[in-house]
């Protein structure tokens, strides 16, 4: 549909996707005080601060998308 779905939440964190034709957006955003381990979010990383990780430290977020293969 056209909002998107809600992968993991926890104090201070998120993790959302967006499914489109074209592919999938996801964006993981940690702003709370503790590290949280990044849940399967598919694609490429297109952003990361501060650096991509399988664990995103306090103020930390990640942006990743997956291209779908043309039919």
């Amino acid at each position: 549909g056209d909002a998107g779905q809600v992968v993991k939440t926890a104090e201070g964190f998120l993790a959302v996707r967006w499914d489109f034709p074209q592919g999938t957006l996801s964006l993981a955003l940690n702003v709370g005080n503790s590290t949280q381990p990044i849940p399967d979010l598919p694609g490429e990383t297109l952003f990361a601060w501060p650096q991509a990780a399988s664990e995103l430290i306090p103020n930390a977020i990640v942006v990743r998308l997956a291209k779908r293969e043309a039919e």
